[in-house]
């Protein structure tokens, strides 16, 4: 049996994202920049990519791959996870796949889960960019990169996720602590508006 969960507000009360950004500088700045960007993302002036790309130019360029490690280690224990993590079955197939990245997730969760996450760049051991952004239809792809072509069951929070809620026998949303199942693909698509 094939489960898959989302990562942020699936797992997680809140986006850990910028928590993570957060984590290396608390500059006012920089936090007002990436907050006029994430504005621009919620309104599609911009793509999610742009999104965190800006990030890490903001937070994370030339840290070296050393330090990033630290930070996300100690960043991970930090995260407030949800009644839904909290009774996740490991005796499945467990895939994690999510837009945060894989440096702070894999912490998160025994060896036997499979963490797909957004990757960092690196270049002469310090971060330079963005090598992926495990988002949208870049999750359904690394999924078939690794011949998971059904999923049995989805947890996910977002409509972002459809491509991987095509794929599955059993969707459920998450909000907080609830989990609604959705008969079908329609009823989930009706579930978020669309």
């Amino acid at each position: 049996m094939i489960v898959v969960y989302d990562f942020d507000k699936t797992l997680t009360y809140k986006d850990t994202l910028l928590g993570f950004f957060l984590s290396f500088s608390k500059n006012p700045l920089k936090l007002f920049i990436y907050f006029l960007a994430m504005v621009f993302a919620k309104f599609k002036i911009i793509s999610n990519t742009s999104l965190k790309k800006l990030g890490v130019r903001l937070y994370l360029y030339g840290r070296s791959k050393d330090k990033v490690k630290k930070v996300a280690e100690s960043y991970s224990k930090r995260i407030e996870t949800n009644s839904v993590y909290r009774q996740m079955d490991f005796s499945c197939d467990v895939f994690v796949v999510s837009a945060s990245f894989e440096e702070y997730l894999l912490p998160l969760f025994p060896s036997g889960v499979k963490v797909v996450g957004s990757k960092l760049e690196y270049k002469n051991g310090r971060v330079c960019n963005i090598m992926l952004n495990c988002y949208g239809k870049n999750k359904k792809k690394l999924l078939n990169d690794r011949k998971i072509v059904k999923i049995d069951r989805l947890f996910t929070d977002s409509y972002s996720d459809v491509d991987l809620a095509r794929m599955s026998s059993e969707i459920c949303v998450v909000k907080n602590d609830s989990v609604k199942l959705c008969g079908d693909l329609a009823e989930f698509k009706r579930y978020f508006g669309r």
